[in-house]
């Protein structure tokens, strides 16, 4: 009887170094994933938003150039630089991009002005404008009239240096005015015609 008392003790005892051996983990508090999805969408939005607010600083001025205006009748091409006109057209069609700066025109009537001063006319099948070179270059049988002077000059081409004010011509040169007539292969003159110069060639043009 002793002997089995003293068993059970022994028995007793281990299980309790048993049960005593498995150490409790640390507890650790763990956040929901839907609530840890839903805390990183919000923090992807916040950081959204941010990058969407305006920047605080004005965008440098850049150069005033030809703008397009779509109305019914065609299309109104206006050439403001530095607050003044310096040329304005209509045309059946436009096409061009903002990258090259280049437009392309058809059936075109155009209006050039000096100082802000409307001087001359200018009316062509076709013209190319490259507003970064300020040239027009009108092609397939042109007109020039000065409003100035009465004076009409007509040739197969005709290109408008705008900083220069200046335009040349070749192709075959027929000018009509108060003076008289003339004919040549080439010509220059300044934009309101106050001066033409006629040529027997155009090289060098």
């Amino acid at each position: 009887m002793r002997l089995k008392n003293i068993v059970l003790v022994l028995v007793g005892v281990m299980v309790l170094l048993v049960a005593g051996c498995g150490k409790r983990q640390p507890s650790v508090s763990q956040v929901p994933v839907a609530q840890a999805s839903d805390n990183q969408a919000q923090t992807s939005q916040n950081k959204t938003d941010t990058e969407k607010k305006p920047q605080a600083y004005m965008l440098p001025r850049v150069d005033d150039g030809p703008k397009l205006q779509f109305s019914q009748q065609g299309v109104t091409f206006s050439w403001v630089e530095n607050g003044h006109v310096r040329m304005s057209a209509s045309a059946k069609e436009v096409s061009g991009g903002e990258v090259t700066r280049i437009g392309r025109l058809t059936n075109f009537s155009g209006k050039l002005y000096e100082n802000g001063k409307l001087v001359a006319t200018m009316t062509a099948p076709k013209v190319i404008a490259d507003t970064t070179k300020r040239i027009v270059t009108a092609t397939g049988g042109v007109t020039l009239k000065s409003l100035e002077r009465n004076t009409t000059v007509r040739s197969q081409w005709m290109k408008w240096y705008a900083k220069e004010q200046k335009v040349v011509g070749d192709g075959g040169v027929k000018i009509n005015s108060t003076m008289g007539n003339m004919q040549g292969a080439a010509f220059i003159a300044d934009t309101a015609m106050k001066s033409i110069r006629v040529m027997d060639s155009g090289k060098g043009l």
